[in-house]
């Protein structure tokens, strides 16, 4: 090899002829394409067809390295000594000098050839030594070598193949030996995979770590093929669902925590304490709980540190798992623990403090481990915002509250209200009345009545929510206002849906929730003035008030109360219709029918009679039993004058079934426990028609005559002249004497 570079350069100071230069490069560059086929045609054995070729390797790796010398002092010398005599003849230095750059760009693939080779045979010296480091940055640099062979396009695309699956081959083989030594680091014991944890099968969780000499390494190497980091994710994975939530969520559990120096392992399960007492788990118990867990981890595996890539700092496992964690586990903590520990009244505020303090102590040394970073502080964000969160709590826990009160039974009554107006003030009514300006408690009285328990205690829950918000801060003050508003809002909404099959069927039912809103509304007028003085600003200043709901609870009341109404006002006159006008009554047929229709009218008006008594203001009970009483008594009267033809009999069988309604009407609509009788007249619009209309049924001509008294007695007040006129022609029949009667009636 010598001679022939000899034979190209000059001997001292001659030049070489262009001709015989050529022709040297070019029998170099033969003998370097023959060394090619031998280097790809082993390569292509070793690593394609699996056959060993130590011996032939080495010796084509001298051969290279030759060349490769020779390659060096041949350039040098073309571009020092001979391309200065070659100015005259640019051409044949251009071809002299592409001839020679492919040859160089040749040799430099079989140098590259030759780095792979010995690359992937220090590979497998790493793998049996176990120095994991090594061989994963040969597996980078094997990487980069490969795509620079690509990229120059100098060698065969057979043999870059055979390399790629070479290559590949042992990059599994090392994250399956790195996965391997991170398994036996790392050991799980959990339930079954669906399975969350519970007090049933907490005890089947562990977690094992081994303490190895070489886990930082092999950490390292894991970091350094990309493994590292959805290892991690896996662990954190478990660590969150098996370790830490177990934790936060069950408060009879607590780590058990094994330590052996001997069998160079740590051991982390679950300790079952007896029953407790208390429902939700203790913010300060479970910080101490889970410090202990990581504490116990950041000896074998926490504290390990991963050499960054590309000279990168190194990291410590603890950093990496917090980022995989904490936004889980704090958002854990929050929604399972510190939620529940928000106190629900005032007196419990001041205790709330020591988890205040516990929650910061437990982020300063999570901090300080590095586990979570220098900003981060979810927790101790949300325990110092404890004002707020009480408020929400309390506003949620009220409304909660207030509809359990809402959807109970209607049927369970109290006695509300006075049935007196000045009892309080007898011995001081005659000084007052020197008072121009006095206004009567009356004015402001609740009615006697009854009401329903559950909205009695709705009204005093509002009642003690606005004493606590009196008492409280002035944030949690107005969000406390505000809750009583929206539980009268949602009262709108929630029983009127909730019981609405009971109120259209049940007119006691119906009464009662008359009752709640009025009550309710009687209670608003001075509810929110009651507390203004001692609400903070802007509710001090006029916004403390409660009145404009007033108007939409009468209406609530008035309009559920009068579709009751209407209800029993069809229900009266379909009873009605069984008399068939009360025509010919005198008939047996008819005479049952109308019979029946006076009976039900009877037994419908006393059975509100005995649900609405109790129930209903006597004020407003009287007014409906009259509204009612008046649409059957008008129904009457109307069919009865509208008759063509009464009989004798049929007059006097009319009179008898009417005597009836006319002796239990004013009992009827007379409150239960009012002593004076009702004037049924002036509640009863048609009280004065239906006892005129029995007057003529019974009458003589003579005596309708002189009850009508020439348009100025009672008669003429019920009816006109007509029909009056109409009845008298219906009743008796047509003589000279009922003509001359009928001309006095005008």
């Amino acid at each position: 090899m010598a001679s022939l570079v000899t034979d190209v350069l000059l001997a001292n100071t001659d030049l070489l002829e262009k001709e015989d230069l050529g022709t040297r490069i070019g029998k170099l560059s033969a003998h370097i394409d023959e060394i090619k086929g031998e280097i790809y045609h082993a390569v292509h054995e070793k690593y394609a067809n699996f056959r060993p070729t130590r011996d032939s390797t080495q010796e084509l790796h001298s051969k290279v390295q030759a060349l490769t010398s020779e390659m060096e002092t041949l350039s040098s010398k073309i571009k020092g000594d001979i391309s200065s005599h070659l100015n005259s003849s640019t051409s044949d230095l251009h071809d002299l000098t592409r001839q020679l750059e492919k040859t160089n760009a040749i040799i430099e693939v079989l140098q590259s050839l030759c780095k792979v080779n010995g690359l992937l045979t220090g590979f497998q010296s790493c793998m049996q030594t176990g120095e994991y480091v090594q061989a994963a940055d040969i597996i980078n640099a094997l990487k980069f070598d490969l795509d620079v062979l690509i990229e120059d396009g100098y060698c065969e695309l057979k043999i870059v193949k055979a390399l790629r699956s070479e290559l590949r081959v042992n990059q599994e083989m090392l994250l399956h030996r790195l996965g391997e030594a991170w398994t036996a680091m790392v050991i799980w014991n959990v339930p079954h995979a669906k399975d969350p944890v519970t007090m049933a099968n907490v005890n089947q969780v562990q977690l094992k770590l081994i303490h190895s000499e070489n886990a930082e390494l092999t950490v390292t190497a894991m970091n350094q093929v990309g493994i590292l980091k959805s290892k991690m994710e896996v662990f954190a994975k478990k660590l969150i669902e098996y370790i830490l939530k177990p934790l936060v969520m069950l408060p009879s559990v607590t780590p058990a925590i094994n330590a052996g120096q001997k069998s160079q392992s740590t051991t982390i399960a679950f300790k079952v304490l007896p029953s407790r007492s208390e429902v939700q788990s203790d913010p300060i118990a479970v910080y101490r709980s889970i410090h202990s867990v990581l504490k116990a981890l950041s000896g074998p595996l926490l504290g390990l540190r991963t050499e960054g890539k590309n000279g990168d700092e190194s990291t410590k496992l603890t950093a990496m798992l917090g980022e995989l964690v904490w936004s889980k586990l704090s958002k854990c903590i929050i929604t399972n623990c510190l939620v529940h520990s928000i106190p629900t009244s005032t007196s419990k505020l001041n205790e709330y403090k020591s988890v205040i303090t516990a929650t910061e102590a437990f982020e300063a040394s999570l901090r300080k481990t590095g586990f979570i970073t220098e900003t981060a502080s979810p927790l101790l964000t949300y325990a110092r915002d404890v004002n707020v969160h009480f408020a929400n709590k309390k506003c949620q826990e009220l409304i909660v509250e207030a509809r359990k009160l809402m959807k109970r039974e209607l049927h369970n009554t109290k006695r509300v209200g006075s049935s007196t107006v000045a009892e309080n003030k007898v011995k001081g009514h005659k000084e007052d009345t020197k008072e121009k300006n006095h206004v009567s408690e009356g004015i402001f009285a609740l009615p006697e009545c009854a009401v329903s328990e559950s909205v009695e205690c709705l009204v005093n829950l509002a009642y003690q929510t606005l004493q606590e918000a009196a008492s409280n801060t002035p944030q949690c003050a107005i969000q406390l206002f505000y809750t009583v508003r929206n539980m009268f809002e949602i009262f709108c909404d929630v029983v009127p849906t909730y019981h609405r099959d009971s109120l259209e069927k049940l007119p006691q039912l119906c009464a009662l929730h008359h009752n709640n809103c009025m009550y309710i509304a009687h209670h608003l007028l001075t509810l929110g003035h009651q507390y203004r003085q001692s609400l903070p600003p802007p509710l001090r200043d006029g916004l403390s008030t409660f009145v404009d709901l007033i108007p939409v609870f009468r209406k609530l009341a008035s309009q559920c109360f009068l579709a009751q109404m209407r209800t029993q006002r069809d229900q009266l006159l379909e009873s009605l219709v069984g008399a068939e006008g009360f025509d010919q009554v005198a008939t047996d047929d008819n005479f049952v029918g109308s019979e029946r229709a006076i009976k039900q009218v009877l037994h419908q008006l006393g059975h509100l009679q005995r649900v609405w008594t109790d129930i209903l203001p006597s004020n407003v009970y009287t007014k409906a039993m009259s509204t009612l009483t008046n649409t059957v008594l008008k129904h009457i009267v109307e069919k009865v004058t509208s008759l063509e033809d009464i009989s004798a009999d049929d007059a006097q069988q009319l009179y008898s079934l009417l005597s009836g309604l006319q002796e239990n009407i004013p009992h009827l609509i007379k409150p239960g426990e009012v002593e004076e009788p009702v004037l049924v007249q002036s509640t009863v619009d048609q009280w004065t028609s239906f006892s005129e209309l029995l007057f003529v049924l019974d009458a003589s001509m003579q005596d309708i005559v002189d009850r009508w008294a020439e348009g100025k007695g009672p008669l003429a007040l019920a009816f006109s002249a007509s029909e009056v006129k109409s009845l008298m022609r219906a009743i008796f029949q047509n003589t000279d004497r009922r003509a001359t009667a009928l001309a006095k009636i005008r």
